[in-house]
C-alpha cells in the first residue's frame, strides 16, 4: 500500500448511503494513541467529527475526494 499523507484542507467523503463531504481542519498526534483527524462536515450542517487517521484512510469508511 503506498504511503498517503492527510494534510489541512483535503476532503473526504464519507463512503455510506448518505453523502456527506468533510474537510480536514487538523491533525492530531498523541504519544500514547494513534494519530487522529478532526473533520468539518461541508454543505451547511458543519458538524465536527474526530476518527482514527487509520480509519480515515480506510476506503470502507471513508474515500478521498478525487482532486480535479
Amino acid at each position: 500500500m503506498a504511503a498517503i499523507s492527510v494534510n489541512p484542507g483535503d476532503i473526504f467523503v464519507k463512503n455510506d448511503r448518505v453523502i456527506s463531504r468533510f474537510v480536514v481542519d487538523r491533525l492530531l498526534t498523541y504519544t500514547d494513541i494513534p494519530a487522529h483527524v478532526r473533520l468539518i462536515e461541508q454543505g451547511g450542517n458543519e458538524r465536527t467529527v474526530t476518527v482514527a487517521l487509520q480509519t480515515l484512510l480506510d476506503e470502507k469508511y471513508w474515500l478521498p475526494e478525487k482532486k480535479s
